[in-house]
């Protein structure tokens, strides 16, 4: 959409395609086929590991999400050292 024109910094997160599947079948209730046709109509992970600055995996524990968020968060700090 361009819209990262108007960003100082990207951060995307991304996770494996099976987890957001599995993830998307607990939460929406959706068929695989359904999921499947979602998936297929959005950008790639290779897409949004090109356009970012910083990269967030999500494969794992929410804890570990969170620590890997804050780290984002501490790195993009000391790039403005502050002025956020």
């Amino acid at each position: 959409s361009g819209s990262d024109a108007l960003c100082s910094k990207v951060v995307c997160v991304i996770a494996k395609k099976e987890l957001r599947i599995e993830r998307v079948r607990k939460r929406d209730n959706m068929s695989y086929a359904d999921i499947e046709n979602r998936i297929s109509v959005q950008f790639s992970d290779e897409f949004f590991t090109e356009e970012s600055d910083y990269i967030i995996e999500n494969n794992d524990s929410l804890e570990k999400l969170v620590v890997r968020t804050n780290e984002v968060i501490d790195e993009i700090e000391k790039v403005y050292n502050g002025s956020l």
